[in-house]
């Protein structure tokens, strides 16, 4: 018989939201303001380092015309629709309909406020993401978030990260995780661990597992704030 060959594909995504600084441009011979949001999207390997780093900027026009924004990207996309939209430098220059307009920015830097590690053991003994597809036995994963000091701290003082992993019931049995919470969501468990600003952090997740398979794990960090 011949032996299936399989791996453990993960997708792995972080996702921070941030307020921008707002776009200028002359429209209509007067000065416009357009809002602006960011989100930027890490796609992550299997063990937490990074693969591509890029931005969805997404302004609030206030009437047509031709805007400047400003990043350090290496190609820009347009999601908007197919109007051109170009680079030099740090300036991105395009023409933007009235309304909501969206483009994307691949980073040249590709860091993070926070640097991610996640490792894999079955039965005790380490494992790589690769080698545990397939595989039955007791699972420990451990997921550790600490600051990056190459990085401007405030993201990491002002920023709680939410991660979330999902595990197939079906294949899983017996999940612990210290500190989680745990929900439904069909035949799928969702655990979901909080990281508080200024802090390092250690997660684990326990389980029983049986023709291991795993569908993926997210990172979502937002401004954190708390009134008493």
């Amino acid at each position: 018989m011949k032996k299936k060959n399989r791996k453990l594909i993960l997708s792995l995504l972080l996702s921070v939201i941030m307020l921008a600084a707002p776009v200028f441009a002359e429209a209509g011979g007067q000065p416009q303001k357009a809002e602006k949001s960011e989100v930027v999207y890490a796609v992550l390997d299997n063990s937490g380092s990074i693969s591509n780093i890029y931005v969805v900027n997404i302004l609030d026009i206030p009437s047509e015309g031709n805007y400047i924004d400003y990043g350090n990207y290496d190609s820009v996309k347009n999601l908007t629709d197919t109007s051109d939209i170009s680079v030099s430098g740090d300036s991105v220059t395009f023409n933007a309909p009235t309304g909501d307009f969206y483009y994307q920015g691949n980073l040249v830097k590709k860091v993070l406020p926070w640097i991610l590690n996640i490792s894999y053991s079955l039965d005790g003994k380490s494992i790589s993401s690769d080698a545990l597809a397939g595989k039955s036995g007791n699972l420990r994963i451990t997921i550790n978030t600490k600051n990056n000091p190459d990085v401007n701290e405030t993201f990491f003082n002002n920023y709680l990260m939410q991660i979330s992993v999902t595990l197939n019931s079906e294949k899983c049995s017996d999940i612990s995780a210290k500190g989680a919470t745990i929900a439904n969501a069909g035949k799928n468990k969702i655990v979901n661990f909080t990281a508080f600003p200024k802090s390092n952090h250690n997660f684990e997740i326990t389980a029983s597992v049986k023709d291991f398979e795993m569908e993926g794990m997210t990172f979502s960090a937002i401004p954190y704030s708390m009134q008493f």
